[in-house]
């Protein structure tokens, strides 16, 4: 399976590829290792950009139409989602930064 169709894609190590419904494709040397999907309330509609590093313990996924950043451990376990109404502008810029 090929990461095809993601919206964004992170790499610690493993390959996260992020699908618009807000599942994750996950590779590990190069190969399809899992796909996984969360239980997130409300439900993720269309995910736009995933964020971790080799150095971070979270997933950041961000979601403009829920104006909201999803917080997940590694494991996909829920951890926090942040409002921000501003999310919904496209003139914003963020960077996302996950600390454990």
């Amino acid at each position: 399976k090929r990461p095809l169709g993601a919206n964004d894609l992170a790499i610690d190590g493993t390959l996260y590829a992020l699908l618009p419904d807000g599942s994750v494709d996950t590779y590990l040397k190069g190969e399809f290792h899992e796909t996984i999907q969360g239980m997130i309330e409300p439900r993720i509609e269309n995910a736009d950009k995933i964020f971790t590093s080799a150095t971070q313990s979270y997933l950041c996924i961000l979601e403009r139409k829920h104006s909201r950043v999803i917080i997940l451990t590694k494991y996909w376990l829920f951890v926090q989602q942040l409002h921000f109404p501003a999310l919904k502008e496209n003139s914003l810029r963020m960077s996302i930064t996950c600390s454990s």
